[in-house]
């Protein structure tokens, strides 16, 4: 008689938890950023593309194909806004390079008067 792998014989096996290792960095973590934009709004707006693409293909054949690839573009939107950094951020960088660009311009220009006899 074949033994079914699928269904183990005694329920204690099949309750063993596992233990999420202290070297992973945890799921919630990587949700964080979700958390910006409401679940509900991303369903309205994949609900409002369908509902777009049906009433299109009444006028136009063959567009609510065009679905998937709506669904595609939306996503990849929807992960560039997660993953973009606040537009402040890029000039406080310019404005910590520029102090730093002053400082080794200042150090540069110290070191060459003492070089000089």
């Amino acid at each position: 008689m074949r033994e079914d792998l699928f269904m183990p014989k005694d329920r204690a096996s099949a309750t063993t938890s596992f233990a999420a290792s202290s070297g992973l960095p945890s799921v919630k973590a990587g949700l964080e950023p979700l958390k910006q934009i409401p679940f509900l709004r991303h369903v309205k707006w994949i609900v409002l593309l369908w509902v777009a693409a049906q009433l299109l293909a009444k006028f136009v054949p063959g567009i609510s194909f065009l679905f998937i690839p709506a669904l595609v573009l939306y996503a990849a939107w929807v992960i560039f806004t997660v993953r973009r950094k606040n537009p402040g951020d890029f000039f406080k960088n310019l404005k910590a390079l520029a102090a730093r660009a002053a400082e080794e311009a200042r150090k540069a220009q110290s070191s060459q008067q003492k070089n000089r006899p």
